[in-house]
């Protein structure tokens, strides 16, 4: 086949590569036009990130970087944690949950127990620097009960923290005692500060609506090092109060009525149906006011040697009155006589009842007010070295001391039997609402529901503590 360029083609041709070429040309110059000069270029300065997203960076490399399966959370700087509480902070990570409350005192403003896994408390080991610590509970049932190894984060300020490392498999190098999981608390060290010396101080205030009260908290904190970072000393002195009211409803367990009760005679389908013990409306204020510090002393006497002293102590005075007026039906549901139709039971429960006055002395409520002096504190002391012999092989030793107590050394109680034969009623309307419950016509005033004595005592004394001594190498 013969091919043969025409005048036309060549034209097209040739007028193509010329466009390019000046295309060309012309995109060099613009871009040498616009190339800045070397006298006005400037060097900027290096940015670098603190706060809190540093401190998020930090606690993915730490998990990246640990040999288990861990969550971390950080504190890069003095305070700025994502919250304000250490429980509060930890309740964001995956697996851990936080309560107000140890065991069955109730709910309160502030996180007091973490726990693992959906796991009680007590399953959750806390540690302090990789070791126990002693730990104390306010509440009266608390101290006379055992609570296992949950530590009361009530006493551990944020103001501590330098990380806290949730492991939620087990190491080697952990004390045992977390059956779910452990929580380490890792405080700050004199040596890791940048400046030679630092001052840190906060001031705040918080208000509590149901109480209307504001309340003041303070943090302090000074350290020193020398200009070799050799030898730091850092001390933190600390200082909360609060007001706490809680306006709530209390169901005080559950009775089983038997074959032998009057009320079962009556009503034979109520054999072996529970029924409510005590249903309370209470009204429980106290006032909190927690002081403590601590102090750390660490040294280098070689390079690769390092001797930390570190004591810390906190305590939490927590005295409350609780009141709580209560309908009695353990008093008078098992020899009842005067059950009305229409009562409901669901569950084997009875929900719903009401029972008619019975005109006689059977007293059908119950008033107790409770006045406690209350406390609890926690402190330790240990001395640690570091020596790392290469970059592949360290040696640590420890040895320390940790105490925590509750203590109850006053308590005055009053209780009041009230709504003589006035007849009782209560109805369970469903989880999340609270039960509607009546004592008689009238209980406005003390002459109307019939207030008489019942008991009146004073109890004190209540001391209990939790000491461990150690000393271990690794």
């Amino acid at each position: 086949m013969n091919y043969r360029k025409t005048l036309l083609a060549a034209s097209i041709i040739t007028g193509l590569c010329v466009s390019g070429a000046l295309y060309a040309q012309d995109s060099t110059a613009a871009a040498a036009a616009n190339q800045p000069k070397k006298s006005d270029v400037k060097e900027l300065a290096a940015v670098t990130v603190v706060g809190i997203r540093d401190s998020e960076a930090e606690s993915l490399a730490l998990k990246k970087a640990a040999d288990s399966h861990v969550e971390v959370v950080t504190a890069e700087d003095i305070g700025k944690l994502p919250a304000k509480n250490v429980a509060d902070t930890l309740q964001r990570l995956p697996g851990v949950s936080v309560g107000t409350s140890s065991a069955g005192e109730g709910g309160f403003d502030e996180n007091d127990r973490v726990s693992l896994r959906g796991t009680a408390p007590s399953m959750t080991q806390t540690l302090i620097d990789g070791h126990n610590i002693g730990t104390g509970d306010w509440f009266v049932l608390n101290q006379t009960a055992t609570v296992g190894r949950s530590v009361s984060y009530s006493l551990l300020p944020a103001e501590i923290v330098s990380e806290v490392v949730v492991h939620k498999t087990s190491e080697a190098r952990l004390v045992e005692g977390g059956a779910a999981g452990t929580v380490n608390i890792v405080t700050r060290k004199p040596l890791q500060f940048d400046k030679p010396v630092t001052v840190h101080a906060s001031v705040g205030g918080v208000y509590a609506d149901l109480p209307s009260s504001t309340k003041p908290q303070f943090s302090g904190l000074f350290n020193w090092k020398n200009d070799a970072g050799t030898v730091g000393v850092m001390a933190q002195a600390l200082y909360e109060e609060r007001s706490l009211q809680r306006n709530g409803q209390e169901v005080l367990g559950l009775e089983q009525l038997g074959p032998t009760d009057a009320i079962v005679a009556a009503h034979p389908d109520l054999n072996g149906v529970d029924f409510p013990s005590l249903i309370g409306n209470v009204l429980f204020t106290q006032k909190r006011k927690r002081t403590g510090g601590s102090v750390d002393v660490q040294f280098k006497p070689a390079d690769n040697v390092t001797v930390n002293l570190n004591g810390f102590y906190s305590k939490l005075k927590a005295d409350n009155f609780n009141r709580n007026y209560m309908m009695w039906a353990t008093h008078f549901v098992h020899g009842a006589t005067n059950l009305a139709p229409g009562y409901v039971v669901k569950n084997n429960t009875l929900t719903n009842a009401t029972f008619s006055p019975s005109n006689d002395a059977t007293n059908y409520g119950i008033y107790d007010q409770i006045s406690r002096q209350a406390s609890a504190s926690t402190r330790f002391f240990t001395a640690d070295v570091d020596w790392r012999a290469t970059d592949a092989l360290s040696f640590t030793a420890q040895v320390g001391t940790t105490k925590g107590e509750g203590s109850s050394p006053k308590q005055d109680v009053l209780e009041l039997n009230t709504a003589p034969g006035t007849g009782a009623a209560w109805d369970f309307r469903g989880t999340g609402r609270p039960v509607n419950w009546s004592l008689g016509p009238d209980n406005s005033s003390p002459a109307a529901s019939g207030v008489s004595a019942n008991w009146i005592f004073g109890e004190g004394g209540i001391n209990v503590e939790d000491k461990e001594n150690w000393g271990r190498r690794r």
